[in-house]
């Protein structure tokens, strides 16, 4: 009685050149507890193969589709589970299956379970973010980045400082190269004072100290935030770029408090959006947001969301489908169910 989240094959169409036989047997999603009927043989009653809900006590056509009726094996005035399961199995003329427009459909194993519809919108990977922060005061020169947007590889030159107390500190540590314990605090106070290896691999190589100490990309990215302009001066703890991978982006979405407990990390999801059709991206729940908005009952759960071409914008938004309480079960096309009173049945192709 459910519906598969995965479609079942194909149907397959219409047959001729053959009789074909068939056996009515009852669906597992019928009334399990039912009363076994009679077996009185004195007790004869007749059945549609098509209609199971029509009984007569003599043998005849059915008034429904006008087919001939067969014998109820089980007899009695009630139809039970155990005598749909014992029905005749009856031969149907190839004219006949041609002109009902009889199809056959497989039963296979698919995927059944629950959608759970929502809407997020697209944010920076936090994880992809790079800060360059000032540790020591100086003024900018030889500035590479001039914009917001430009891009950058990791290794890229991004400026040169020039900073009094990073010349005192490489004359200390040049003065004390001889002296391994000195040395090491020498480097030290250095890496302490925000310089990176490739900087600090120039100033072993040198003599001298540096007067601009070099600043590098410390990954592949774009520059989404500058506060840099050659010449100017920088305090220590100021935040002078902002490195940003777009390569893949966060997508949050709100799902409503009644929903939150079937989906957990791991969950399944299609994500499709509006602004780009024919996009489709199969994700995964990357984390659940412990709290709940007070106002709206939703709470948030994350999806990592590749974008390699840099076409999906942080803001944008986008459709939200989860496959929840997935479970492998027999299923059937939808139309291959004969509902009745008595149950749910299905006709099933003997060849």
């Amino acid at each position: 009685g459910q519906t598969a989240l995965n479609a079942v094959p194909g149907l397959i169409g219409g047959i001729a050149g053959a009789d074909f036989a068939v056996k009515m047997v009852q669906s597992d999603a019928a009334h399990a507890g039912e009363a076994k009927a009679s077996t009185d043989a004195s007790n004869i009653r007749y059945t549609c193969p098509m209609h199971p809900h029509y009984i007569a006590n003599e043998m005849g056509t059915c008034p429904i589709c006008g087919m001939d009726l067969v014998k109820l094996e089980g007899g009695g005035g009630d139809l039970k589970s155990s005598a749909a399961e014992s029905r005749t199995v009856i031969t149907v003329a190839s004219e006949t299956i041609q002109n009902m427009g009889v199809r056959l459909g497989k039963a296979e194993l698919s995927s059944f379970g629950r959608q759970i519809r929502s809407y997020g919108i697209v944010h920076e990977n936090e994880r992809r973010q790079t800060d360059i922060t000032a540790r020591v005061e100086g003024w900018v020169e030889d500035l590479r980045v001039t914009a917001v947007g430009d891009t950058v590889k990791k290794g890229d030159l991004l400026f040169k400082l020039f900073s009094p107390q990073l010349i005192i500190s490489q004359g200390d540590y040049q003065r004390s190269r001889g002296e391994r314990t000195l040395a090491g605090r020498g480097e030290g106070q250095l890496r302490s004072y925000g310089v990176q290896s490739q900087a600090m691999a120039q100033i072993k190589a040198s003599n001298e100290p540096l007067e601009r100490v070099p600043f590098y990309a410390e990954q592949d990215g774009t520059i989404s935030e500058l506060n840099l302009r050659k010449g100017s001066y920088v305090k220590r703890g100021m935040l002078l770029a902002r490195i940003q991978d777009y390569s893949n982006v966060w997508l949050k979405v709100g799902v409503p408090e009644k929903d939150l407990g079937f989906i957990s990390t791991e969950t399944p999801a299609l994500v499709t959006f509006p602004n780009l059709p024919g996009r489709q991206v199969n994700a995964i729940v990357d984390y659940v947001y412990p709290t709940v908005d007070t106002k709206t009952r939703t709470g948030q759960v994350r999806l990592v969301i590749p974008n390699s071409d840099g076409l999906i914008r942080p803001g944008s938004s986008a459709d939200v489908t989860f496959e929840v309480a997935l479970q492998r079960r027999v299923a059937v096309p939808s139309e291959a169910v004969l509902r009745s009173g008595a149950g749910r049945y299905v006709v099933v192709s003997l060849g």
